[in-house]
């Protein structure tokens, strides 16, 4: 019975980083999904905003404060992004689009370096680390937050794409751009919109691992965990990479504590990998049927 209660308790406290990784599949596949380009730097956009809230918290903002202003300054920066740089590759073979998020990101990164350094910093949240006992398992303020923001964040998204007009704007051009146009959608302010939402996203799990783990430009490679929880999920579904960011976070948790440290590291990547041999567009993903 304890190991079964060890086991669950396990499960339960590997949560807070698969809500990393669904948020970070969210951005993704919400930017896939309207402009059909995958983008690459969503990671860097994540440590972007971990830095823009440390550095308004070093000039004594409060906490809450400094998230907000980080939250504006991140989709001004993605709005620019895709506006002025991403809107005019448009069209461009998906090989081009790629190298373009790629060169983006190591832009952030050289300027984040720039204006903070790349020494490891450490961001001081207030009550993070205090432990709270959430159904007889123990738990950081931090660690809840986190999951609470990830299924408020799924929830608000569910009801922007079901019922709001901009909402079923950007369902339908992710369907057909130019059907979309002939109905009078502004396929461009769709765009923005999913780079902007992606980017807010983005804010959160960047806070959550510079506070957990430490404030550096290398954080910016857990973007690319959250690429492996979209590519399990489905890389066109939504539902699927809420259950890959879960599933990739709850396994690495499992394989930290009964295999090894180092091993987590290993672990998602297997699971995407034998999940990928036996249903190659994922667990959500709908296969194309080219008719002939």
């Amino acid at each position: 019975m304890e190991e079964i209660k060890f086991f669950i308790d396990v499960c339960i406290n590997s949560l807070p980083i698969g809500s990393v990784y669904c948020l970070l599949a969210l951005g993704f596949v919400l930017i896939l999904k309207a402009t059909r380009m995958l983008n690459l730097c969503q990671g860097e956009m994540m440590m972007l905003g971990a830095y823009i809230t440390y550095g308004f918290m070093q000039m004594k903002w409060p906490f809450a404060v400094a998230i907000l202003a980080s939250i504006v300054l991140n989709a001004a920066v993605a709005f620019v992004v895709e506006k002025f740089i991403l809107r005019k590759v448009i069209d461009k073979p998906p090989f081009v689009l790629l190298l373009v998020t790629v060169g983006i990101g190591t832009v952030i990164v050289g300027l984040t370096g720039i204006l903070w350094g790349v020494e490891q910093k450490i961001m001081e949240i207030p009550n993070f680390s205090k432990t709270v006992n959430l159904l007889g398992f123990r738990m950081t303020y931090g660690k809840v937050s986190i999951i609470l923001l990830s299924l408020v964040f799924i929830i608000i998204l569910g009801l922007f794409f079901k019922l709001s007009r901009r909402g079923m704007a950007m369902r339908a051009t992710a369907s057909n751009w130019s059907a979309s146009m002939l109905m009078g959608v502004n396929i461009g302010n769709v765009f923005s919109a999913s780079w902007i939402l992606a980017s807010i996203l983005a804010v959160f799990p960047g806070i959550f691992l510079a506070k957990s783990i430490i404030l550096e430009p290398g954080i910016s490679v857990y973007g690319y965990v959250g690429l492996s929880a979209l590519v399990l999920g489905g890389m066109d579904s939504i539902l699927g990479t809420i259950v890959g960011g879960f599933t990739i976070g709850i396994v690495e948790g499992i394989a930290a504590i009964y295999i090894g440290g180092q091993s987590k590291h290993l672990a998602g990547f297997i699971v995407l990998f034998l999940v990928l041999m036996v249903r190659p567009t994922g667990l959500f993903g709908t296969k194309k049927v080219e008719r002939v």
